[in-house]
Protein backbone atom coordinates (compact mmCIF):
# COMPACT_ATOMS: atom_id res chain seq x y z
CA UNK A 1 0.00 0.00 0.00
CA UNK A 2 1.43 3.12 -0.79
CA UNK A 3 1.20 6.11 1.51
CA UNK A 4 0.78 9.79 0.66
CA UNK A 5 2.77 12.18 2.58
CA UNK A 6 0.27 14.98 3.42
CA UNK A 7 1.40 18.14 1.80
CA UNK A 8 1.76 21.45 3.42
CA UNK A 9 -0.66 24.03 2.59
CA UNK A 10 0.72 26.59 -0.09
CA UNK A 11 2.06 29.78 0.88
CA UNK A 12 1.77 31.21 -2.66
CA UNK A 13 -1.80 32.42 -3.66
CA UNK A 14 -2.04 33.56 -7.59
CA UNK A 15 -4.70 35.40 -8.80
CA UNK A 16 -2.88 36.83 -11.74
CA UNK A 17 -4.63 37.57 -15.17
CA UNK A 18 -8.31 37.16 -12.82
CA UNK A 19 -9.72 40.68 -13.97
CA UNK A 20 -10.14 41.19 -10.30
CA UNK A 21 -9.40 44.48 -8.40
CA UNK A 22 -8.42 42.89 -5.22
CA UNK A 23 -8.12 39.97 -3.16
CA UNK A 24 -11.53 38.82 -2.31
CA UNK A 25 -12.74 39.73 1.13
CA UNK A 26 -12.94 35.89 2.25
CA UNK A 27 -9.42 34.93 1.60
CA UNK A 28 -7.09 34.92 5.12
CA UNK A 29 -4.11 36.31 3.91
CA UNK A 30 -2.06 35.25 6.86
CA UNK A 31 -0.74 31.63 5.91
CA UNK A 32 0.84 33.35 2.84
CA UNK A 33 4.42 34.39 2.07
CA UNK A 34 4.04 35.26 -1.54
CA UNK A 35 1.13 36.85 -3.38
CA UNK A 36 0.42 37.38 -7.24
CA UNK A 37 -1.94 40.05 -7.95
CA UNK A 38 0.15 40.80 -11.79
CA UNK A 39 -2.29 41.31 -14.66
CA UNK A 40 -5.78 42.76 -13.06
CA UNK A 41 -7.39 46.06 -12.48
CA UNK A 42 -5.91 46.63 -8.70
CA UNK A 43 -6.11 50.66 -7.66
CA UNK A 44 -6.19 49.93 -3.79
CA UNK A 45 -5.02 47.33 -1.53
CA UNK A 46 -6.81 47.68 1.90
CA UNK A 47 -7.33 44.28 1.02
CA UNK A 48 -3.94 42.84 1.94
CA UNK A 49 -4.30 44.00 5.61
CA UNK A 50 -4.60 40.45 6.39
CA UNK A 51 -1.71 39.34 4.59
CA UNK A 52 0.74 40.03 7.81
CA UNK A 53 3.60 36.98 6.75
CA UNK A 54 3.87 38.37 2.95
CA UNK A 55 7.39 38.20 1.70
CA UNK A 56 6.64 38.38 -1.99
CA UNK A 57 3.92 41.17 -3.52
CA UNK A 58 3.91 40.97 -7.25
CA UNK A 59 1.38 43.45 -8.16
CA UNK A 60 3.07 44.25 -12.11
CA UNK A 61 0.17 45.46 -14.73
CA UNK A 62 -2.27 46.41 -12.52
CA UNK A 63 -3.50 50.79 -11.88
CA UNK A 64 -1.17 51.43 -8.59
CA UNK A 65 -0.80 54.88 -8.59
CA UNK A 66 1.28 57.49 -5.84
CA UNK A 67 -1.09 57.57 -3.78
CA UNK A 68 -2.43 54.22 -2.68
CA UNK A 69 -2.45 53.23 0.86
CA UNK A 70 -0.01 50.21 1.51
CA UNK A 71 -0.72 47.99 4.74
CA UNK A 72 2.34 47.54 7.19
CA UNK A 73 4.01 44.28 5.86
CA UNK A 74 6.64 44.36 8.29
CA UNK A 75 8.51 40.55 6.21
CA UNK A 76 8.03 42.01 2.98
CA UNK A 77 11.07 41.99 1.02
CA UNK A 78 10.06 41.56 -2.71
CA UNK A 79 7.43 44.32 -4.32
CA UNK A 80 7.43 44.69 -7.97
CA UNK A 81 5.42 47.41 -9.42
CA UNK A 82 6.25 47.40 -12.75
CA UNK A 83 3.50 48.99 -15.20
CA UNK A 84 1.55 51.22 -13.17
CA UNK A 85 0.21 54.51 -12.35
CA UNK A 86 2.76 55.55 -9.68
CA UNK A 87 3.64 59.35 -11.28
CA UNK A 88 5.56 60.74 -7.78
CA UNK A 89 8.46 59.35 -6.68
CA UNK A 90 8.80 61.09 -3.55
CA UNK A 91 5.75 60.75 -1.90
CA UNK A 92 5.56 57.01 -3.22
CA UNK A 93 9.21 55.76 -2.40
CA UNK A 94 8.38 57.68 1.12
CA UNK A 95 5.49 55.25 1.86
CA UNK A 96 6.99 52.37 0.61
CA UNK A 97 10.16 53.02 2.87
CA UNK A 98 7.87 53.15 6.11
CA UNK A 99 5.09 50.58 5.23
CA UNK A 100 8.11 47.75 4.38
CA UNK A 101 10.99 48.28 6.63
CA UNK A 102 12.39 45.04 5.21
CA UNK A 103 12.47 45.85 1.86
CA UNK A 104 15.60 43.98 -0.49
CA UNK A 105 14.03 44.15 -3.61
CA UNK A 106 11.86 47.05 -5.62
CA UNK A 107 10.97 47.04 -9.33
CA UNK A 108 9.00 49.83 -10.82
CA UNK A 109 9.83 49.65 -14.64
CA UNK A 110 7.29 51.54 -16.94
CA UNK A 111 5.86 53.80 -14.44
CA UNK A 112 6.22 57.46 -15.02
CA UNK A 113 8.22 58.27 -11.92
CA UNK A 114 10.67 55.64 -12.79
CA UNK A 115 12.56 57.41 -16.18
CA UNK A 116 14.06 54.60 -18.35
CA UNK A 117 14.90 53.42 -21.76
CA UNK A 118 11.46 51.51 -21.91
CA UNK A 119 9.58 54.99 -21.29
CA UNK A 120 11.75 57.72 -22.86
CA UNK A 121 13.68 58.34 -19.74
CA UNK A 122 17.82 59.23 -20.73
CA UNK A 123 20.69 57.43 -18.80
CA UNK A 124 21.08 60.49 -16.70
CA UNK A 125 17.53 60.46 -15.60
CA UNK A 126 17.56 56.81 -14.61
CA UNK A 127 20.72 57.48 -12.90
CA UNK A 128 19.12 60.21 -10.44
CA UNK A 129 16.05 58.11 -9.75
CA UNK A 130 18.18 54.82 -8.73
CA UNK A 131 20.51 57.01 -6.47
CA UNK A 132 17.03 58.56 -5.26
CA UNK A 133 15.36 54.98 -4.62
CA UNK A 134 18.43 53.66 -3.23
CA UNK A 135 18.84 56.83 -0.56
CA UNK A 136 15.42 56.35 1.44
CA UNK A 137 15.51 52.75 1.54
CA UNK A 138 18.70 51.94 2.48
CA UNK A 139 17.85 48.24 2.79
CA UNK A 140 17.84 47.89 -0.81
CA UNK A 141 20.00 44.85 -2.97
CA UNK A 142 17.98 45.07 -5.89
CA UNK A 143 16.37 48.15 -8.06
CA UNK A 144 14.55 47.20 -11.41
CA UNK A 145 16.10 44.00 -11.67
CA UNK A 146 19.38 45.35 -11.41
CA UNK A 147 21.71 44.42 -8.26
CA UNK A 148 22.45 47.66 -6.09
CA UNK A 149 26.31 48.74 -6.75
CA UNK A 150 28.37 49.67 -3.67
CA UNK A 151 29.25 52.72 -5.88
CA UNK A 152 25.40 54.00 -6.44
CA UNK A 153 25.30 52.67 -2.57
CA UNK A 154 28.11 55.11 -1.46
CA UNK A 155 26.77 57.86 -4.12
CA UNK A 156 23.12 57.52 -2.75
CA UNK A 157 24.87 58.12 1.19
CA UNK A 158 26.23 61.10 -0.13
CA UNK A 159 22.79 62.22 -1.61
CA UNK A 160 21.17 62.08 1.52
CA UNK A 161 23.53 63.88 3.54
Amino acid sequence: MLRRKKQPPSTHLSLAFQDVAGVPRDVDGSPYKSLDLSHNRVSKLHSLKTFTNLESLVLDNNKIGTHVQFPFLPHLTRLWLNNNEVDNLVIFIDKVAVQFPKLKELSMLNNPAAPSFFNGGTKDEYHAYRLYVISRIPTLEVLDQSKVTVEERKAAVKMKT
